[in-house]
């Protein structure tokens, strides 16, 4: 689905208004905000990059302002595990002043990225300046082609969570009226997306495996 049959598709849903008064520009603030919660909901935009510059001992770096959720991160091809500063807190590691040697674990608070420990010159100079990120993000602007990311079905979807925020900010019996339509088809339509973006290999459902086995001593 092309932008301009993007657009002309949610202004068909409002009761088909004027493109010269109602520009996709004009939507494209409410577009956003309906594909942003698309992708936390979907998690159908996944990106992946070189994009974390590292500098000899430091330990905290910036997040991308498009992510919401890391995937993995990697460093030399080697994975890093995951943990939290709660976590190190309570296990006692070091971490807000770590010695410096190859990163081995990472983890978040608000908007930063902690790495434990923090790598060392020798490491950067052997390995490399970079790690490689992958991550679920949110689109920060809708393209001038198609909406990348989602199957055109999706993109529907998308067009009627634009017109559900679009009548909340423009009240009238008859938006309200649209506004709840809107968000009944949504309610059925929401998990039948969510299970084509999580599991798009037809005939394949992924299942936990309990993990078995002596964890002790006998006694």
């Amino acid at each position: 689905m092309q932008e301009l049959e993007f657009y002309s598709g949610i202004r068909e849903l409002l009761g088909d208004l004027d493109p010269n008064e109602y520009t996709n520009r004009k939507l494209q603030f409410y577009a956003t905000t309906a594909l942003e919660q698309l992708a936390a909901e979907l998690e159908y935009l996944i990106r992946e990059g070189e994009l974390i510059g590292l500098v000899a001992d430091a330990t905290t770096y910036p997040l991308p302002e498009d992510l919401l959720s890391i995937i993995w991160l990697s460093y030399g091809n080697l994975p890093l595990d995951p943990a939290s500063t709660w976590l190190w807190d309570r296990d006692g590691t070091t971490w807000r002043a770590p010695t410096s040697a190859r990163p081995q674990t990472f983890a978040t608070m608000g908007r930063e990225l902690f790495l434990n420990p923090s790598p060392d010159a020798a490491t950067i100079a052997g390995t490399g300046p970079t790690m490689r990120l992958r991550y679920i993000a949110a689109p920060t602007r809708l393209g001038r082609g198609e909406v990348a990311g989602l199957s055109n079905l999706d993109q529907t979807i998308a067009q009627y969570l634009t017109a559900v925020h679009w009548c909340m900010s423009h009240r009238s019996a008859e938006n309200e009226a649209r506004k709840q339509d809107y968000l009944a088809w949504l309610t059925e339509q929401m998990p039948l997306a969510r299970k084509r973006a999580q599991n798009m290999i037809e005939g394949f459902y992924p299942s936990w495996r309990p993990l078995t086995g002596r964890t002790g001593g006998a006694r």
